[in-house]
């Protein structure tokens, strides 16, 4: 017998306890992670997700919340938004007369009564061709995160009262 195959074998018999201790470690490493996944008891399913100002009001200070929620919407939307929707959000914004489909008026009154929160998220996050919209409609959910969306959202909700109030507003002065 050659000493190569010898060496070789006593080469296995030190590397073994070496693998062991490793595979004794990932046992545990593993075992560690599975106890932490217990299965949490299931809480009662709601027929709706709740709504932008549902989840906003379950904040301690409700008004607040939901007026700094809608601060911060109003700060994007003013990014993002405003070149196409408009200042207003009436759908005429400086790109506005390039699109056909013309951007949403979010001052209708009547929009608001068809839409939920939940088809306005999927609408700024994928693009307004995900919903069977205008494709000029881009698709905000890489760019945007969610918290940024929700707040978008929040503040869109209070555009028909602020169209009102313009419109009142521009109709005292003549």
């Amino acid at each position: 017998m050659s000493p190569l195959p010898s060496a070789t074998k006593k080469n296995r018999q030190r590397r073994r306890p070496i693998y062991v201790a490793g595979a004794a470690t990932f046992a545990a490493f593993l075992l560690g992670l599975l106890s932490g996944c217990r299965p949490h008891e299931q809480t009662p399913t709601i027929s709706e997700p709740p709504s932008v100002m549902q989840k906003l009001a379950m904040g301690h200070d409700q008004q607040s919340s939901v007026a700094a929620s809608q601060a911060r919407g109003k700060k994007v939307y003013d990014h993002y938004c405003k070149i196409c929707h408009g200042a207003g959000g009436q759908g005429d914004g400086f790109n506005s007369a390039m699109l056909d489909p013309p951007p949403r008026n979010f001052a209708d009154e009547a929009f608001w009564k068809r839409v939920n929160d939940e088809q306005l998220q999927t609408v700024i996050s994928q693009g307004g061709e995900s919903v069977g919209k205008s494709v000029l409609m881009p698709a905000w959910g890489r760019t945007l995160e969610a918290s940024q969306i929700t707040d978008v959202i929040a503040f869109l909700r209070t555009v028909p009262a602020l169209a009102k109030k313009a419109a009142a507003a521009e109709e005292s002065e003549n």
